[in-house]
C-alpha cells in the first residue's frame, strides 16, 4: 500500500476522523463535516496538498475516479463562465471552484463547466454526424438524448451536480491520447467515452481528462530550444496545436542570424515540428509543405517537390491528396473542408475554385472562370476571397449565391488576408467587419492596412500599426492590448489555444526567439504594457498515468 500523509490541522489528541476508505490500493482519510475546512492531504503521485473544502469534495464525490489527482495548487482564475475571480484547483478530471457567496450551504464547492467551455470551442457548429440514443431520455433542458451505458453510468456517477446535462448526444471522436476513435457523449462538466474493450467492467465507460487538457492548454506552453545549428521561426496555430519550422541556422560572418531563405528557394531542409496542446505531446517531423495553413488538426500545403496540394490529419496521421495536377495557388480550411484554386481546364487562362471534405466525394468546382485569388477563407456558412482586381467576394454554401461585399485598395503594401468566423467576415484591408448574411457592419480597428489578423468563434485579433489589437467575440469592444514597437518579426505570429505566440526580434540583432503570452492575460483590465506574460501558477507538469511515477518523497513538502 502506498504512503499517504494526512494531516487534521487544529486538532490535539486523537485523530478526529470518522473512518478510512480504501480506493483503488490508496488509504485515504475522511474527516467529519466539522473537519472539511481544516483536514489536507498530500498526494505523491503528483505533488500537490489538497485542503479543506476542496479535500472533502473531492473525497464526497468519487475522489480518484471521477476527479483524478490533483494537478495544481489552489489558485485564482477569471470563470469563463461569468468573468468572475474564484479559487480554483486543477484535477486531471475536473475544476473545482469555490464560492464563498454560498458559503454553508451544499453549493459552495462547483465543478467548473469545462465540458461546455470545451465541446464550444471545438465544435462551434455542433457535433458531427450525433446519433442520439433512439430509447433514451430527452432532456428538455438541452434537448439532448442520454441512453445505454452512458445513462447507467451518469445515474450511478452523480447526476447532474457531477457531470452536468447532456449537451450533445452521441457520437464519434478521435482520442487526443491515443489517436483511436471512440463513441462520446458531452456533458456540461465532463465527456464520457465508451471502451468497448472493457464492455462488462467498471472500465467500460471511462471520463476524458478534461482538467488536464484545460490546464495545459491554458497554463502551459513551452516550445523546446531547437537541435544545435538548428534555427525555430514561423509559427503555426490552431486550437489544439502550435507548430514552428525548423532549419539550418544562416549567420552571418559576426555570428547573428541572417534573413531566412524563402520556403520557395535556399534549398535548405525545412521540417516542421510541434505541440498538441492539450495534452504536451510531440509532433513532427513533419517534412515541410509551401503555403502552409493549419485548421483545427488540418494541415494544409502544396508539396515542395511534386506541387500536389496536400492535407494531413495531425490525429490519425492521414494524408490527403487535393490538387493531383498541381498548380493550386491559394486555399482555405474549416473543419475537414478545403477549398483551393487551381487552372480551370475548360477555360484557357482562367481559373476555378474545388471544394472537398477530406476522406468524402471527390472535389467540386463552386466558382468557374476566375481570375487570379489572393487571398480566400472559409466556414461553415461563407467562402470569402479577394480576386486580382482587389474585389472581396463571397459564396453562401447553402444557396450557392455569390455576390461582391466591397472593394478593397490595391496599393497598400499590406499582403491581403481574409478570415470568416460563421458569416462574419475580416480583412486586413478593411477597417469594418461584415456581416455576410445580414450585412450588418462593425468597427474592428481604428484603420486598415493592418499584417497580420486572426479569428475564431470566441476571439479576433490584429496588428496595428505595431500593436497587437483584440476583440472577445461574440459582443466584446476593439482594443488596444499590447504595444511591440518594431520588436515583433511581421508576420511571425500566430493563435494557438489560449496562446499568442509571436518571433520577438530587435534592429540590431534579428530574431531573439519566441513571446508566448496567455490571451486571458492580453484581455485585462489594464493591458501588459510589453510583451512579458503575467506569471501564472509555476507548476509542474501533471501525469496522465493513474499511478504515482516513481518512489514517493520520504516527506512531503509544507
Amino acid at each position: 500500500m502506498r504512503k499517504l500523509y494526512m494531516s487534521v490541522m487544529g486538532l490535539s489528541g486523537a485523530i478526529g476522523l470518522l473512518g478510512l476508505v480504501l480506493l483503488t490500493g490508496l488509504t485515504v482519510g475522511v474527516g467529519p463535516r466539522a473537519t472539511a475546512q481544516t483536514a489536507e492531504r498530500y498526494f505523491y503521485e503528483t505533488n500537490h496538498w489538497v485542503r479543506g473544502r476542496f479535500l472533502y469534495y473531492w473525497n464526497t464525490h468519487g475522489g480518484l475516479a471521477q476527479q483524478g489527482y490533483p494537478i495544481s495548487d489552489e489558485f485564482a482564475e477569471e470563470s469563463t463562465t461569468d468573468g468572475r475571480t474564484y479559487t480554483v484547483q486543477y484535477f486531471e478530471r475536473a475544476v473545482l471552484e469555490y464560492h464563498s457567496e454560498l458559503a454553508g450551504t451544499p453549493y459552495e464547492v462547483l465543478l467548473s463547466l469545462v465540458g461546455g467551455d470545451t465541446y464550444r470551442q471545438k465544435y462551434p457548429a455542433g457535433a458531427p454526424d450525433p446519433r442520439p440514443h433512439p430509447a433514451g431520455r430527452l432532456f428538455p433542458q438541452t434537448g439532448k438524448r442520454l441512453g445505454g451505458s452512458f445513462r447507467t453510468y451518469w445515474d450511478s456517477q452523480g447526476g447532474v451536480p457531477q457531470q452536468g446535462y447532456p449537451i450533445s448526444d452521441e457520437f464519434t471522436e478521435v482520442s487526443a491520447l491515443d489517436g483511436k476513435p471512440y463513441t462520446v457523449q458531452y456533458f456540461e462538466r465532463a465527456v464520457f467515452e465508451y471502451h468497448p474493450e472493457h464492455k462488462g467492467t467498471p472500465y467500460e465507460v471511462l471520463l476524458t481528462q478534461l482538467g488536464t487538457y484545460r490546464y495545459r492548454a491554458r497554463y502551459q506552453v513551452a516550445i523546446p530550444p531547437p537541435a544545435t545549428g538548428l534555427r525555430q521561426y514561423g509559427p503555426l496555430g490552431s486550437d489544439d496545436y502550435l507548430l514552428w519550422h525548423e532549419t539550418p541556422a544562416r549567420l552571418s560572418p559576426g555570428g547573428l542570424p541572417l534573413p531566412l531563405p524563402t520556403t520557395e528557394s535556399g534549398g535548405q531542409p525545412v521540417t516542421l515540428r510541434g505541440l498538441h496542446l492539450p495534452t504536451g505531446r510531440a509532433v513532427g517531423p513533419i517534412p515541410s509543405l509551401d503555403n502552409l495553413l493549419l485548421a483545427g488538426t488540418i494541415l494544409v500545403g502544396t508539396d515542395r517537390r511534386t506541387r500536389q496540394l496536400l492535407a494531413l490529419d495531425l490525429t490519425t496521421g492521414t494524408r490527403y491528396p487535393l490538387s493531383p495536377t498541381g498548380g493550386a495557388t491559394a486555399h482555405a480550411a474549416d473543419g475537414r473542408t478545403v477549398a483551393w484554386v487551381e487552372p480551370d481546364p475548360g477555360h484557357s487562362g482562367t481559373n476555378r475554385i474545388l471544394m472537398q471534405t477530406l476522406g468524402g466525394p471527390r472535389a467540386q468546382p463552386v466558382i468557374t472562370s476566375t481570375g487570379d485569388i489572393l487571398a480566400m477563407a472559409l466556414s461553415t456558412d461563407y467562402l470569402a476571397w479577394i480576386d486580382a482586381g482587389s474585389t472581396l467576394r463571397s459564396l453562401d454554401r447553402a444557396t450557392g449565391a455569390v455576390r461582391t461585399v466591397s472593394t478593397v485598395d490595391k496599393y497598400y503594401t499590406a499582403a491581403p488576408i481574409v478570415s470568416l468566423v460563421g458569416p462574419v467576415l475580416y480583412c486586413n484591408l478593411l477597417a469594418q467587419d461584415t456581416n455576410l448574411r445580414t450585412g450588418a457592419t462593425g468597427q474592428v480597428s481604428p484603420g486598415s492596412g493592418y499584417e497580420s489578423i486572426f479569428a475564431r468563434p470566441d476571439v479576433v485579433l490584429w496588428m496595428f500599426p505595431h500593436d497587437f489589437w483584440g476583440q472577445r467575440l461574440p459582443a466584446g469592444a476593439p482594443r488596444r492590448l499590447l504595444h511591440t514597437g518594431y520588436n515583433v518579426l511581421r508576420g511571425k505570429v500566430a493563435l494557438a489555444g489560449s496562446w499568442l505566440v509571436y518571433e520577438g526580434a530587435t534592429d540590431y540583432e534579428g530574431p531573439t526567439g519566441w513571446v508566448t503570452v496567455r490571451l486571458d492575460d492580453l484581455f485585462r483590465t489594464d493591458p501588459l504594457p510589453t510583451g512579458t506574460p503575467g506569471a501564472p501558477p509555476t507548476l509542474p507538469p501533471p501525469t496522465l498515468s493513474p499511478f504515482p511515477p516513481g518512489t514517493p518523497p520520504t516527506a512531503p513538502p509544507r
